[in-house]
């Protein structure tokens, strides 16, 4: 049983996406490239849970998206990729927030999965 909402993922990178994807295997997936419309797709639908490829929208739009996912979805959690030099991001979320984890690359797709909690879900366990 896999989850019944989508995981929205946000980068502009096409190998990004297809390397988030790959972990998600049967889970529903949702692909944006742009922030705004990811804001506009969380406010809209429920959702899974949120990756953000940090790397690949402006310096201010993973903060946002992290306040506005927060905001318009009671539950799920929220993954950051990130590379270990990119100051700005590892400064938005050095204030702790039990529902976003930043991932640095390389990226260990079971690890995002595992914070996720989509493979407890997909077991059909409560996440």
């Amino acid at each position: 049983m896999r989850p019944t909402y989508p995981v929205l993922i946000v980068s502009e990178r096409r190998d990004v996406v297809e390397q988030v994807a790959s972990w998600l295997d049967d889970h529903l997936v949702d692909a944006v490239g742009n922030a705004s419309e990811a804001s506009r797709i969380i406010a809209a639908l429920p959702l899974a849970g949120l990756i953000i490829d940090a790397g690949s929208v402006p310096r201010d739009a993973s903060g946002a998206l992290v306040r506005r996912f927060s905001a318009s979805q009671p539950a799920g959690r929220i993954a950051v990729l990130g590379d270990a030099d990119d100051f700005n991001t590892i400064v938005a979320f050095s204030v702790g927030n039990p529902r976003v984890e930043m991932f640095f690359a390389p990226w260990d797709g079971d690890a995002v999965m595992a914070f996720l909690h989509l493979a407890e879900m997909a077991a059909g366990s409560p996440a």
